[in-house]
C-alpha cells in the first residue's frame, strides 16, 4: 500500500463511520458536514504528498509510479470540485 492509498483508506473508513453512526436532528445536514470535512481532510492528505510518487514516504511500485501521479492528481480535483459546487 503505497501513501495514496493509505490517504484513500482514512477517507474510505471516515465515510463509513459518518454513514453509520447516530445523529439526532437533521442527519442529511450534519453527515453532509462530515463528509464535506473527510474530503478536505484527503485533499489536505494528497496535498502533502509530494510530486513524485517514488519521494513517498510509501512509495507505489516502479511500474505503478505515473498511475499512482495521475490518480492522486484527479481524486485532489475531484474533491476540491465536489466540495466548492456543495457549498
Amino acid at each position: 500500500m503505497d501513501s495514496s492509498d493509505e490517504a484513500y483508506k482514512k477517507h474510505d473508513l471516515e465515510y463509513e463511520r459518518i454513514k453509520n453512526m447516530d445523529i439526532l436532528g437533521d442527519v442529511n445536514k450534519v453527515q453532509k458536514q462530515k463528509i464535506m470535512k473527510a474530503d478536505k481532510e484527503l485533499v489536505n492528505d494528497l496535498e502533502k504528498l509530494n510530486d513524485d510518487p517514488s519521494k513517498w514516504q510509501n512509495p507505489p511500485k516502479e511500474k505503478d509510479i505515473k498511475d499512482a501521479k495521475n490518480y492522486k492528481d484527479a481524486a485532489e480535483a475531484l474533491f476540491i470540485i465536489k466540495n466548492y459546487v456543495r457549498k
